[in-house]
């Protein structure tokens, strides 16, 4: 049977899933990830979740297709509520931030220690100043980009939280660390977005255009930063 391929954004979640012997992904939704993790690692098990019966049920086609039903549990559950048990990673990807951090704060006594994968579609900085106030660590994140688009991917545990600067949770505090190959190609992408959000809002007058255009030239001063420090 041909290997499941993913995306270069579910790829490098796969790649902070590691060698889990346990993990849970939250929102399976088509089940591609959970069905490459179980495949390139024979030890490992898991809880397949999503709220919605239908896109649970295009999981499991696919994990009985591919052999893989005996070693997963799914259920259709809201948020951290599916898992059962302690488990070594917890992948919760391709929802906004708000979303994100509603399921944390709703299933905090089920993380426990494991290693949490977050993949935000929207308002990563968010997500981080929340994680960061709220005692958990960010101990890595890469970049990855799909269908035309980069994605911030997250890994936090719980632990003790780190004071966050509103530059690092634009630009992501381990980004800034270790700025990793495919940094500056996302700050100017990122540049993109920004200038062309700054052009919406160039002509209004109302309080709410007036601090969104304060805020979007602190954000390109920010990056036009970053990528100074990248061409040194």
């Amino acid at each position: 049977m041909q290997e499941i391929l993913l995306d270069e954004r579910l790829e490098t979640i796969a790649s902070l899933v590691g060698k889990a012997a346990s993990a849970a992904d939250i929102g399976a939704d088509h089940g591609r990830l959970a069905c490459a993790l179980l495949e390139r690692n024979p030890g490992l098990v898991m809880t397949v979740s999503d709220v919605s019966a239908p896109s649970l049920e295009k999981a499991r086609r696919l994990l009985r297709e591919r052999g893989l039903l005996p070693r997963v549990r799914l259920c259709v559950a809201d948020g951290l509520e599916g898992i059962e048990k302690p488990v070594e990673a917890i992948v919760i990807a391709g929802m906004g931030a708000r979303t994100i951090r509603g399921i944390l704060e709703g299933g905090r006594e089920k993380i426990g220690a494991a290693r949490l994968i977050l993949q935000p579609n929207l308002d990563a900085d968010q997500l981080r100043v929340w994680l960061c106030g709220n005692g958990f660590e960010i101990i890595a994140e890469r970049i990855a980009r799909a269908s035309g688009r980069f994605y911030p991917i997250l890994c936090a545990r719980q632990g003790e939280s780190a004071s966050i600067s509103g530059k690092e949770a634009f630009l992501g505090p381990e980004l800034l660390r270790g700025r990793p190959a495919n940094y500056e190609a996302y700050l100017l992408w990122l540049r993109d977005v920004r200038l062309r959000e700054r052009e919406h809002v160039a002509q209004g007058a109302t309080p709410h255009a007036l601090l969104r255009r304060e805020r979007l030239d602190e954000q390109l001063a920010w990056i036009e930063e970053a990528l100074s420090w990248k061409q040194r």
